[in-house]
């Protein structure tokens, strides 16, 4: 893997972290406790949506992706789905 890909690779993940992160003010075991309930209830669908992405892109190239390409496709579904449950959390006012 290449300089520029562990680069990309460790942005990736250091935006997923803070876009999990659910940050209560002037409590920091309040804002781990959230955080950890968030990622305990978005973690499996994101990783149930990896596992099908990653088995038709595979089924797709004929052979197995490699580590770092499916760690990628994981940090992208999960931007993805900590963007669209910001959206519907925004939209509705912090009425979860």
């Amino acid at each position: 893997m290449k300089t520029q890909e562990k680069i990309s690779l460790f942005l990736l993940t250091a935006l997923y972290l803070v876009m999990t992160v659910s940050y209560v003010p002037n409590n920091f075991s309040a804002t781990l406790n959230a955080t950890l309930g968030h990622l305990m209830i978005t973690l499996p669908y994101t990783i149930g949506l990896t596992l099908v992405v990653v088995s038709l892109v595979q089924r797709v190239v004929g052979q197995k992706l490699l580590v770092d390409r499916v760690a990628r496709i994981y940090l992208m579904v999960g931007l993805l789905a900590e963007f669209l449950y910001a959206i519907y959390h925004y939209a509705l006012q912090g009425q979860v």
